[in-house]
């Protein structure tokens, strides 16, 4: 599948369209976070930032389908947690448009919006318990970083931080 028709930068006031799409992926909340998307979780992820980070660091990004429908999202921040690294937050597809190619067209637009603005290097922590996430990140050349704890619902869990640097 090729990238949606139409692709635009999220705003805070987005909160209910993402809280809508983030409900469509109940599942990955439930499953990999320990915890129900919730208006406060849409705010979060919309509005959160790393130490040290400005709102006009971070980008998140929206992907609609032909009939309006949100069905990509990509939160994305620049030169973290060094300079020409960039992160990726989080970096999720509606449930019906995965393994359609998706998910490696917006991955492709990130890529080339990262260069484009001078980063070098993508960086990804998938949760451990995410064996399908992970298996999708290795294919797209990144590599194992390190292992950090991440919470998870009331406890804790694994991730994995991975990294792609990218040939300008």
């Amino acid at each position: 599948m090729q990238l949606p028709n139409s692709t635009r930068l999220l705003q805070p006031d987005d909160e209910d369209l993402v809280l809508a799409f983030f409900e469509q992926c109940r599942a990955y909340f439930e499953n990999m976070e320990g915890r129900s998307p919730t208006s406060a979780v849409a705010h979060e992820i919309l509005n959160g930032l790393p130490p040290g980070k400005r709102r006009d660091e971070k980008e998140v990004f929206g992907f609609f389908d032909e009939q309006g429908a949100l069905i990509a999202f990509v939160d994305l921040v620049r030169d973290y947690p060094v300079e020409k690294e960039w992160i990726i937050g989080l970096f999720l597809v509606a449930p019906e448009h995965r393994r359609s190619g998706l998910s490696r067209s917006v991955h492709q637009f990130i890529e080339t919006y990262m260069t484009d603005n001078g980063g070098a290097l993508l960086r990804v922590a998938v949760l451990e318990i995410n064996e399908p996430g992970r298996r999708f990140w290795e294919n797209l050349g990144y590599y194992e970083v390190k292992r950090v704890p991440y919470p998870r619902g009331e406890g804790e869990t694994i991730a994995i931080v991975m990294n792609r640097r990218v040939e300008i």
